[in-house]
């Protein structure tokens, strides 16, 4: 069973860990490319400023269930990885 849920844009065909992933796909149109997590009171997110990746933790029940929330909304217009025919991953 996943204990990690990701949503990915459909142009990324690298699926680093599938054993403890569940992989959904939604347009680029939904989501920018500010990455973020979301875990028991925390709301995490993740910047690439420069060559350094910047990570602010948020503690704080009240914004990590909200952003849960907008999370599930998310995951429910993706579509499941089996879903979708995808090319090869070429090395």
């Amino acid at each position: 069973i996943p204990i990690v849920k990701i949503i990915l844009t459909e142009d990324k065909d690298y699926l680093p860990a599938t054993s403890y992933v569940e992989y959904r796909w939604i347009s680029k149109g939904y989501v920018d490319s500010v990455p973020f997590y979301v875990y028991d009171d925390r709301y995490a997110i993740i910047t690439f400023d420069a060559d350094l990746p910047k990570i602010t933790v948020i503690r704080s029940r009240v914004i990590a269930s909200a952003f849960l929330r907008q999370f599930h909304s998310m995951w429910d217009k993706a579509t499941p990885l089996n879903k979708i025919q995808k090319k090869p991953v070429r090395g």
